[in-house]
């Protein structure tokens, strides 16, 4: 299994490689939002082809790490206004950040839809997920430009964001104090599982045959500026 996912991968890098991030290290900026970067890898071409354009830059103050989104897609749903609801099944925004690769396989999923409502759950793997308490998910902060009230699919015409802020504290099991000097792996996502044309991008590469982004191995190393 292991060389067959080896040849999978080999086989497939030029697909995976437009549109990806390749660095071996990001340094997320104090106080400035970093440059624009792409969310834009297309790890499924065959099965999902679909490729809008999103992007995001993030900075930190040490007490918040902020992201923000910009999305330009055909058509946009955010029915789930609930925390912890399955905003995957709306057109979804992710964030995956893992403290400690390498001792501990625990990760943290920061999922929103179009309306900046949050799924924030801490994992191993897809199945084995503890949900945020509701204080944790609620020192999350949003600002949608298409506004928090749930709605159906429709077509913004347009380019729509997502600004969100997240204290150390949302790490609700990991002693981080502050986003200064921190450091861990980290993984961006756009998908829409739940619409008719569903995409699963990502801003690094994911080289594997099944459809997910629970592949750990594929994070990239972040570290926050002091």
């Amino acid at each position: 299994m292991k060389l067959k996912n080896l040849l999978f991968s080999l086989l497939a890098a030029p697909l995976f490689l437009f549109g990806c991030a390749e660095k071996a290290d990001l340094i997320v900026p104090r106080d400035t939002p970093s440059e624009w970067m792409e969310i834009g890898c297309v790890n499924w071409p065959d099965l999902y082809p679909y490729k809008p354009d999103v992007r995001f830059r993030m900075w930190h103050d040490g007490d918040h790490f902020y992201i923000e989104f910009q999305v330009e897609e055909e058509l946009t749903k955010a029915e789930q206004n609930v925390p912890g609801g399955y905003v995957h099944k709306d057109s979804c925004l992710e964030c995956y950040i893992h403290p400690d690769p390498e001792h501990n396989p625990w990760y943290y999923s920061f999922e929103w839809n179009a309306a900046g409502h949050l799924n924030l759950a801490r994992r191993t793997c897809r199945d084995d997920a503890e949900q945020a308490p509701l204080d944790v998910n609620f020192s999350v902060t949003e600002e949608a430009s298409l506004g928090s009230e749930p709605f159906g699919t429709i077509a913004v015409g347009g380019p729509w964001t997502l600004k969100v802020s997240i204290p150390p504290s949302a790490l609700w099991h990991d002693n981080v104090k502050s986003w200064s000097n921190f450091k861990c792996h980290m993984n961006l996502y756009k998908c829409a599982q739940g619409m008719e044309k569903q995409m699963y991008l990502s801003w690094a590469p994911i080289r594997s045959e099944k459809v997910t982004f629970q592949k750990t191995e594929f994070f990239r190393p972040v570290r926050f500026a002091k």
